[in-house]
């Protein structure tokens, strides 16, 4: 699924970034193992996340304070959950951050 990354007004599609085709899952124990790919911004909201769905819509992911957010921004020392693993399982903290995003949870 075509996952795109903006930036300042710059849109990549992530698959693109590791080089591998949109139907490729990377880093999730199922598909390519590819390096990390870092954007470095200043502010949360600083990013764009938009995903194409299956009639070529494309949405835009949100993090709203108080709902459970489509996109994180973290530090590099976050360690990745698993693929379709629950968050809430590897950070029991992470739904306190979700209602009070001052919490720690990683």
């Amino acid at each position: 699924m075509p996952l795109y990354i903006e930036v300042g007004g710059d849109s990549r599609e992530v698959h693109g970034l590791f080089g591998v085709s949109n139907t490729t899952m990377v880093n999730t124990g199922a598909g390519a193992t590819k390096a990390p790919v870092m954007y470095r911004v200043d502010g949360t909201g600083a990013v764009n996340i938009k995903v194409e769905g299956q009639n070529a819509e494309v949405y835009t992911l949100k993090a709203e304070i108080g709902k459970a957010p489509q996109k994180i921004r973290v530090e590099t020392r976050y360690e990745w959950t698993a693929e379709r693993q629950d968050i809430n399982d590897k950070y029991p903290g992470f739904a306190d951050w979700v209602a009070d995003p001052t919490a720690n949870w990683y």
